[in-house]
């Protein structure tokens, strides 16, 4: 599949991946779990490739020349590629160094292997040598020898166990090797086990070569060996079974090497043995010979009474059925030594309170989270990743709100969880411990603070204290103390030393309460850093400002989108004991800034951490990384994914992803280069840690269409399994938001408020700008009076002004307290009567009557056309109607969104529109609408013909354009493109036309109510005058009369006379304004203007355009 022929260059990565050009890479990683297949010499290799590419020719694949080497090509050379899909996962893979210089290098650092190999190979094949990088400079070769399952080739996984062989060439050398796993988590897998009796064991053991200095592991063998004495008892013992012709039993030291140290050293088994004992037991190396001591002596023991069972020959059925087969007896003997080995399991920790006087070493579990063969009765080591360690006693308990899950889950109080320096969710081994000896000499007593001396020997009184203490906990089974304990009686801590020192715990009750010495100390030991609650840290935002903590406000459609969210979370992470199986499982929330997506994410990750899902919350800050390599941000996002893998189940938070993996340009760029090779490696680090299902990721953006389609392509696979968007607030989500809000801040607030007049003042308010208006209304409460505030009137309206200014910007947001004397109401204009009725059916009812039109659910008019000459008022009419309804306006004249860059102007409009959206109610006002939208088909670049299909999709697309209000003003309604007039798009058409004379009269009187005008002038003597006058004009003509009069006031008085006086307007300033004022319509335009009109009103062809040319689109 997907075959090319692509030549070999050198590159300088240090990895076993191979570069592919931009345009292969594309198409080959759309198959997930694939690899691909180099064809050359008639030999195949399967190798994966690196996430992302540009660094090669399309006719190139690169990859680094050492493996170039060792697969055999050279520079150049051609080799052919294809891809396989589903290639499956290897659980155990087994190499060996190639040369002994390889295994030198292995052994000085081996843990560099089991960090960095994930990061140098992904596919391996059988028999292959691959290179591994242990610095820049230096690298051995592995030949992989075996792999489990058996595959001819397959893909390392996270939790894919590596055992390196300490073999070169089929010697064996005897050394301390690790067996490193690919993952820090536990692995209860085994090798299969080699029979001591096999001759290719006794083989290797024998060519063991001793070393100069005795190690562990012979100190170990020496005291396996009991002495002459024992020798000598087996020669006995195989002498009377060859005198009677019977089966030889093995030897005793055979047994003992074969269940300790039976395997070979070259094996995975010994090796992991080794490293265990090396690492984890040289200060405790005498209790483990003293165990294998024990497992000698009863091995002597059987021995003995199968001898002289042997020898006497006794006949009973009795002694018979004692006497068995020799296979029989050491199967018995190896059982009996595998019940003194220590069992051990893995449990998830949760924090939990130290409950009165319970003891510190206490912790807690639920019957459905213990395994079958868990024994509460036994003291427990408890082992963390950190090497602590720590005996603790295991209680059932019955709580219901416990974790009952897949995920084996232990509660400990948080005192104990700061001494082991653990975190909730971080996993700990307990270790069975069988026997332990208690060998007490005294207890020390050393109290948390300084002694009171005062009081009478308060010495003997604390060891009261401890005494009664202990008699009280120990009515049912003994007390466990640890080393340097942590011991609560009632008003008293104390801290407890065990002597002898090396005593590291010990189990006390009332018996040996009486035999032990018990001495208080003098001096005191604060342990207020583990008894002391730690301070509560406080949030930050991405700015780094305290987060402030503010009441939780119910909206209904946000609850059900929560609980939505959590109840897919719950069953993929299996947080329910119904739910066994993970399966991966990404949310996408998407929504504007301050729409809310913080909070319900913030919601979501509050019911899953608590109780009693207990589910790990890692964040991922893009904002924090945005501009950072590539390389770097991979290397942090799997920092940050292995510890939701070590803490899991988990989630994995990314807040504001486009803001790292922005879609593409059309223009090929260094940023689009770059955001490409971001968002590939963070789709291909998310698949891989996601996969298995155990860690969910929850990711925010702005803009569905700013992501890069690499994170979220339009087909094919989909990193996010569920996509949210943000709902708007409606008016009872806003009305109970600004209610619920100003009750809970505790502050006292009047009966009179209308919540609902403010609801309707905030509509379009995102969650985020509500959040703001009830913080400046409280703000203002507090400021006017600090000692009582009440939130009044007053403190919600100037919130709303500065929250406006704040959200609303570009947006007009109009009041009738703009409204000035001489200014007339938009409803009141004289001469447009029949626009201001259809202004009212359009704007005003939907938004003061809602609840009769969401009853009537019939699809409102969107737009509405005002077409007239130039100067009757038709931008006046618009803005003078925003300013006495009080309505948000975006403003646009027509040539503002058109851009010289292609896709630019388009952009500008979807801009727009989403604006709008936003501030809704809001009406979004064309002026000049004919350069914007012209007829499609007469541009010879193209340009506005895609503008004008960007229009007809915002206006009748898939989203609702609920809401807004779009009205067009034109000249020229004939050049519009007939698509965008249609029914059902902008289809209320008003023609504005010259005001008549009465309109004239009102007109004049309205626009020369502020001046001074002597009381004898007649407006309708010059009315009649004024024909084929527009608004324009009119104000035209006042203005010229005020001037003439302003400078005939001048002629005739000093400066500062006129300062203090007003200046009048007689009828001759008016009669010489008049003739000095002409009307700006011809009689000739006015004409043409009828006419078109005419011809648009009847949706006649309009006159044919004397347009020569050919249309060339640049696309």
């Amino acid at each position: 599949m997907f075959k090319r022929a692509l030549n070999v260059k050198y590159s300088p990565i240090k990895n076993n991946f191979v570069l592919l050009p931009d345009v292969y890479l594309r198409l080959v990683n759309s198959s997930p779990n694939s690899a691909l297949v180099l064809n050359a010499k008639s030999k195949s290799t399967v190798v994966s490739w690196l996430p992302y590419g540009g660094a090669v020719e399309p006719h190139e694949i690169g990859m680094n020349a050492l493996m170039s080497e060792v697969l055999g090509l050279k520079e150049g050379e051609t080799v052919t590629c294809s891809v396989v899909t589903d290639v499956r996962s290897i659980t155990t893979l087994h190499v060996s160094p190639v040369a002994k210089k390889d295994l030198e290098i292995l052994m000085m650092s081996p843990t560099r292997i089991q960090n960095e190999l994930l990061e140098q190979i992904r596919i391996v094949n059988r028999g292959q040598v691959f290179m591994s990088w242990i610095s820049r400079s230096i690298s051995v070769r592995l030949q992989v020898d075996n792999m489990s399952p058996s595959l001819s080739y397959g893909r390392l996984e996270n939790n894919s166990e590596l055992h390196i062989s300490t073999s070169v060439a089929g010697v064996p050398i005897v050394t301390e090797p690790s067996s490193p796993t690919l993952t820090n988590g536990h692995s209860n897998k085994k090798p299969a086990e080699e029979s001591s009796s096999s001759p290719s064991y006794r083989k290797r053991v024998t060519e063991r070569k001793p070393s100069t200095k005795e190690s562990i592991f012979d100190r170990v063998e020496r005291h396996l060996d009991p002495g002459k004495e024992e020798r000598e008892l087996d020669a006995r013992i195989a002498n009377v079974i060859k005198r009677d012709n019977k089966p030889a039993l093995p030897k005793r030291n055979s047994f003992i090497a074969t269940d300790y140290d039976s395997t070979p050293p070259d094996s995975p088994c010994y090796i992991a043995t080794g490293q265990a004992i090396a690492n984890d037991y040289n200060d405790r190396i005498d209790g483990i010979i003293n165990g294998l001591r024990r497992s000698v002596t009863m091995a002597d023991m059987k021995f003995k009474e199968f001898e002289n069972d042997y020898r006497n020959g006794s006949s009973s059925a009795s002694r018979e059925s004692s006497i068995v087969s020799p296979a029989d007896s050491w199967t018995d003997i190896k059982r009996t030594m595998k019940k003194e080995r220590a069992h051990e399991t893995e449990f998830r920790i949760i924090a939990g309170k130290w409950e009165d006087e319970a003891p510190i070493s206490d912790v807690y579990v639920t019957k459905e989270n213990l395994p079958s063969d868990f024994d509460t009765t036994q003291v427990y080591n408890l082992r963390t990743t950190g090497d602590k360690e720590y005996f603790v006693n295991v209680k059932v308990i019955n709580d219901k709100e416990f974790p009952r899950n897949r995920y084996p889950t232990l509660e400990m109080n948080e005192n104990l969880m700061k001494i082991l320096e653990l975190k909730p969710f971080e996993r700990v081994i307990l270790k069975s411990k069988p026997i332990l000896l208690n060998c007490l000499d005294k207890l020390e007593l050393i109290p948390s603070k300084k002694l009171d001396e005062s009081t009478r020997d308060p010495r003997r009184r604390l060891e009261t204290t401890f005494k009664n203490h202990i008699i009280d906990n120990t009515k049912l089974y003994p007390l466990l103390l640890n080393q340097d304990q942590v011991v609560r009686c009632k008003d008293q801590i104390l801290t407890v030393k065990l002597w002898p020192m090396s005593l590291k715990c010990a189990t006390i009750d009332s018996k040996l309460l009486k035999e032990s010495k018990i001495d208080v100390m003098s001096d005191f030991k604060s342990v207020s850093h583990i008894t002391n609650p730690e301070p509560e840290k406080k949030e930050k935002d991405e700015e780094g400002n305290v987060k402030t903590k503010g009441h939780h406000v119910t909206i209904p459609k946000f609850k059900e989108i929560e609980d939505e969210c959590v109840d897919r979370l719950r069953d993929s992470l299996c947080l329910i004991d119904s739910q066994n199986v993970p399966v991966s499982n990404n949310l996408l929330i998407v929504g504007l800034s301050n729409s809310g997506k913080t909070t319900l994410v913030n919601g979501i990750l509050k019911k899953l951490q608590e109780k009693p899902y207990y589910t790990y919350v890692h964040r991922f800050s893009c904002i924090k990384n945005k501009g950072r390599k590539p390389e770097t941000i991979q290397k942090d996002l799997r920092v940050a994914l292995n510890q939701c893998l070590l803490h899991h189940p988990s989630i994995l938070v990314m807040d504001t992803l486009d803001y790292i993996t922005q879609a593409e340009d059309e223009q090929q760029s260094h940023d689009t280069d770059y955001y490409n090779k971001v968002s590939d490696l963070i789709r291909n680090v998310i698949s891989e840690y996601t996969s298995h299902g155990v860690i969910s990721v929850i990711a925010t953006a702005n803009n569905l269409e700013q992501l890069n389609k690499r994170i979220f392509p339009r087909k094919g696979f989909h990193l996010f399994h569920k996509i949210i968007s943000m709902p708007g607030l409606e008016k009872p989500d806003r009305e109970t938001f600004i209610k619920e809000s100003c009750l809970n801040s505790k502050i006292r607030d009047r009966k009179l408020i209308n919540w609902d007049k403010y609801a309707n003042m905030t509509d379009g308010y995102k969650i985020g700008d509500l959040a703001f208006f009830i913080e400046r209304s409280i703000y203002y409460a507090f400021k006017k009076n600090p000692k009582e505030p009440t939130l009044m009137d007053e403190n919600l309206k100037d919130a709303l002004k500065v929250t406006n200014e704040i959200f609303l910007q570009g947006i007009e947001s109009h009041s009738q307290s703009e409204l000035e004397e001489a200014d007339i109401p938009g409803d009141q204009i004289p001469g447009l009567e029949k626009a201001i009725e259809v202004f009212e059916e359009v704007i005003k009812w939907p938004i003061e009557l809602p609840g009769i039109f969401d009853k009537a659910p019939i699809k409102l008019p969107k737009g509405i056309l005002l077409y007239g000459p130039p100067g009757v008022g038709k931008t006046f009419f618009v803005k003078q109607i925003a300013k006495t309804w009080s309505l948000r306006m975006i403003s646009v004249k027509g040539p503002e969104l058109l851009a010289k860059f292609i896709g630019q102007s388009e952009e500008n409009v979807r801009n727009l529109f989403q604006k709008a959206r936003a501030a809704r109610p809001c009406v979004l006002f064309f002026d000049e609408f004919d350069s914007l939208a012209p007829r499609r088909g007469h541009d010879s670049t193209g340009v506005t013909d895609r503008v004008v299909n960007q229009f007809l999709t915002q206006l009748d697309g898939v989203e609702e354009l609920q809401g807004v209000i779009v009205v067009a003003a034109t000249s020229r309604p004939e050049l519009l493109d007939p698509a965008i007039i249609r029914p059902g798009r902008i289809d209320r058409h008003i023609e504005i036309s010259l005001p008549n004379k009465a309109s004239r009269v009102k007109i004049l009187k309205a626009l020369s109510s502020t001046l001074h005008i002597e009381k004898n002038v007649d407006f309708k003597e010059y009315a009649e005058k004024m024909d084929r006058f527009t608004g324009a004009d009119i104000m035209s003509f006042l203005t010229t009369a005020n001037m003439d009069a302003v400078q005939e006031f001048l002629d005739s008085h000093n400066s500062d006379e006129a300062s203090q006086e007003f200046v009048t307007i007689t009828k001759k300033h008016l009669k010489t304004a008049l003739s000095k004022t002409k009307p700006s319509i011809k009689p000739a335009d006015l004409e043409r203007y009828k006419h078109t009109y005419a011809q648009f009103i009847n949706k006649s062809e309009p006159t044919p355009l004397n347009f020569v040319g050919q249309k060339a689109t640049l696309a």
